[in-house]
């Protein structure tokens, strides 16, 4: 009990500055999910409720529990697979918006700049 309360007590400053991240909560199992499929069949959020045997309600109040919703969730994926093709290959940046899951190049522009303040050919280019 004693050893429980310092190892919080030395981790309190990092905890309170930092928001705590729960690798088994809900936010990181809907993440795993979709990284897991090809953005385009991506599964809509009732039947990622089916998929863990949850009712909708239960996974959209977990989820906000985290301070996220669905929509953030994918976005999130959806820049993490831009930014990986973006550092590690060469492909056109029509064919990173079509592998991140946008049906047009500029929406996907708008999002990536959104995202991390530049465009994406920019984001390219920075030293890594």
């Amino acid at each position: 009990m004693v050893g429980d309360r310092d190892a919080f007590l030395q981790r309190a400053p990092a905890n309170i500055l930092v928001k705590y991240r729960n690798d088994a909560g809900a936010v990181a199992r809907v993440k795993h999910l979709l990284r897991s499929q090809n953005p385009d069949v991506w599964l809509d959020f009732d039947e990622v409720a089916q998929r863990f045997d949850l009712s909708a309600s239960t996974l959209r109040r977990r989820i906000e529990a985290e301070d996220q919703s669905f929509q953030e969730i994918k976005d999130t994926v959806r820049k993490e697979i831009a930014v990986h093709l973006l550092r590690t290959t060469d492909l056109s940046l029509a064919a990173v918006a079509e592998a991140a899951g946008f049906s047009e190049a500029s929406s996907f522009f708008r999002a990536f700049r959104k995202w991390t303040g530049v465009n994406p050919g920019e984001y390219r280019c920075r030293p890594r």
